[in-house]
């Protein structure tokens, strides 16, 4: 018998058992670069580099800078050489109005949304930060104001994880921190030339909320601090040619737009080692590239014909002799994706499942769904088998099944080939802790 034969009824009971098959995935995010000079805004595919389309080609955008996700949906492009905040659709990238008309050499070049709801914009030549009303764009007051102890407030600021607003400051090579609903300012968070620091452009919060990057386009590096007190940790990354933006790839690297040659580098972010370059923006266009956002990617809409009834439980139990039994437990509250949030997990009790083993390779399974402290789903069983040739099978059978011991060979996959899409992974450590999944599908109406 050939070995193509062999493994053929390992190949079925497999996609039975996924009910599904593979496809190729499209990149999850794109990836937007700012471009002073040239007074665009490119969008690139996130994974590839491969450019997609211009943001916009009307010449609505002079001078290019910071490219902020509202709440409202919207893109936010601060266009520096016409004191504009424009606004885009983050869905369609079309154009929906000018959100803002600023004063005469405001000249704006950072942007985002704070904890009132406002828009906040850093104003480069007033070495402030304007306040904007987040529902007409009008000017509310100065939020930082003039004299700050602040100079060339640029293109990154934002509001860390605890809330407070970072300006870097390009012509005083410091970042400042305030908290905009006390109007406490610490002007020297980051002190000047702090680690060498030259040129404070662009800020990334990392992952954790225990530090953030800074760029120091003069210095052609990036700069880790801390942010509880602002304290250098490390020089990151050092030896690039005026560095800019920053974003964090899909993949968690990290990524560095550096000019003259506007190309995007990868960097892993934890050791700074380089990874390669992902894109070169000087051949889309890009001249005086300033900012990099990283945006979900509209056109990845979820294809509902890809989507079945199958449904997932999952829980701990005990093995004692040649039985299996667990608590189910179902989980509900978040979502897949970005905004997935383990704290909005909820967890209710499905029912029970157990196993007994008829040998190292057969077991009668059931379940049971019935009661106040279940789903309801019933009860009923019917007999599985092992999927795979394991380690844990090839054990249980060096010796007669009633001679046995421990509980490590009931680990495994299990399922019925007359029900497909539905079956069980179980692990069993020596002592008999269990944990199993069970994926079955919704009942009728669901």
């Amino acid at each position: 018998m050939s070995s193509q034969r062999l493994l053929s009824p390992i190949l079925l009971a497999i996609a039975a058992l996924c009910g599904t098959r593979a496809v190729s995935a499209e990149c999850s995010h794109h990836l937007l670069v700012s471009g002073y000079f040239s007074s665009n805004v490119v969008v690139f595919d996130a994974c590839t580099g491969t450019k997609v389309r211009d943001l916009d080609s009307s010449g609505r955008i002079s001078g290019a800078q910071a490219v902020r996700l509202g709440s409202d949906g919207r893109l936010y492009v601060v266009s520096e050489g016409n004191n504009r905040i424009l606004r885009y659709d983050a869905s369609t990238y079309a154009f929906v109005d000018t959100f803002a008309q600023l004063d005469t050499n405001t000249d704006p070049t950072g942007l985002d949304f704070g904890p009132d709801d406002n828009v906040y914009v850093a104003s480069y030549s007033r070495s402030s930060v304007l306040r904007l009303d987040d529902q007409t764009g009008a000017l509310l007051d100065l939020a930082l104001p003039v004299g700050s102890g602040l100079d060339g407030a640029d293109n990154g600021m934002g509001f860390g994880p605890d809330g407070l607003l970072y300006v870097p400051g390009y012509d005083s090579d410091s970042v400042l921190r305030m908290n905009v609903l006390t109007n406490e300012i610490q002007p020297s968070f980051v002190p000047a030339r702090s680690g060498g620091l030259n040129a404070a452009r662009n800020i990334l919060f990392e992952p954790g909320g225990q530090t953030f990057l800074v760029t120091g386009e003069l210095s052609g590096a990036v700069y880790r601090y801390r942010l509880s007190d602002g304290s250098l940790v490390e020089r990151l990354i050092s030896g690039l040619q005026r560095p800019t933006g920053m974003a964090l790839a899909p993949d968690g690297s990290l990524l560095v737009l550096a000019q003259p040659n506007e190309r995007v580098y990868r960097f892993d972010r934890q050791s700074g080692a380089a990874l390669g370059s992902l894109l070169d923006a000087k051949d889309s266009g890009i001249e005086g590239g300033t900012f990099l956002t990283l945006l979900p990617n509209p056109t990845q809409a979820v294809d509902a014909s890809q989507i079945g009834t199958q449904y997932w439980v999952s829980g701990p139990g005990l093995a004692s002799g040649k039985t299996v039994a667990l608590d189910m437990y179902s989980a509900t509250g978040t979502v897949f994706g970005e905004a997935f949030d383990p704290d909005d997990v909820v967890r209710k009790r499905w029912g029970s499942i157990r196993f007994e083993f008829l040998d190292c390779d057969h077991a009668r399974f059931s379940y049971a769904s019935t009661g106040a402290d279940t789903a309801n789903f019933g009860s009923s069983g019917y007999e599985m088998v092992r999927i795979l040739n394991s380690n844990a099978a090839i054990t249980c059978r060096a010796s007669a099944f009633d001679q046995v011991s421990g509980f490590g060979w009931m680990s495994g996959t299990w399922f019925n080939a007359a029900r497909s899409g539905e079956g069980v992974f179980l692990e069993v450590d020596e002592d008999g802790l269990a944990v199993g999944a069970y994926f079955t599908h919704l009942p009728d109406g669901f």
